[in-house]
């Protein structure tokens, strides 16, 4: 049998494992390609926009390490205290983990190693972390409003969302009920919860 050949960072990458949804997830999104999207509904409005021009100019720093190819994801789970609002993540793909690190570096950002080759770091009023990732991208940068939420979700963000089936829309959107009248019972009736939580994960990436 051939011997794969490796370059010297694929051989210094942890195994992967999958990771399945932690119970009480309710909520999955994913964006399958940013840049097609945007372009298309440029031309479809007739808006002269240069949006990565944009990007460039106001936040050089993730524009450098992104892929804008690749699906940008979202993932809410129900929180163990009833009371307090659900966990959620934002997580977007990038070229490798030791491009995020050097970004962060210029920045003065300090990132602290942790198990997997994954490295957490504070950024924008969110906990993040960057880590080797199965599906599309070799690594993904996951945030949350909370440490808790990342702490909770940031491994399947990694290792389990990028591989779970959804479908093939270019922006796909999918609710679990069960999970969220379980938790919060008659906050779901009127749905101000959930639209308030959607409210807030979209507000990580502000």
């Amino acid at each position: 049998a051939e011997t794969p050949t490796t370059s010297p960072a694929s051989e210094t990458r942890p195994e992967l494992v999958p990771v399945d949804a932690p119970a009480g997830t309710f909520l999955w999104a994913r964006l399958k390609n940013p840049a097609v999207l945007t372009d298309s509904l440029l031309a479809a409005t007739g808006l002269p926009l240069d949006w990565r021009g944009l990007l460039e100019s106001r936040v050089p720093e993730l524009v450098a390490v992104s892929d804008l190819n690749a699906p940008v994801e979202l993932a809410i789970v129900v929180n163990p205290n009833p009371r307090r609002q659900p966990l959620g993540v934002l997580s977007w793909g990038v070229g490798s983990e030791a491009a995020v690190l050097q970004q962060l570096d210029q920045m003065n950002v300090q990132a602290e190693e942790g198990p997997g080759g994954v490295h957490s770091f504070a950024i924008a009023e969110a906990t993040c972390v960057v880590g080797p990732s199965l599906g599309s991208t070799p690594s993904r940068v996951v945030c949350g409003k909370e440490a808790q939420a990342v702490d909770v979700l940031g491994a399947y963000a990694l290792r389990g969302l990028p591989r779970q089936e959804l479908s093939g829309a270019e922006l796909h959107v999918e609710v679990a009920a069960a999970p969220l009248q379980q938790a919060y019972g008659q906050q779901v009736g009127s749905l101000k919860l959930l639209s308030s939580v959607l409210v807030r994960q979209v507000q990580i990436d502000n």
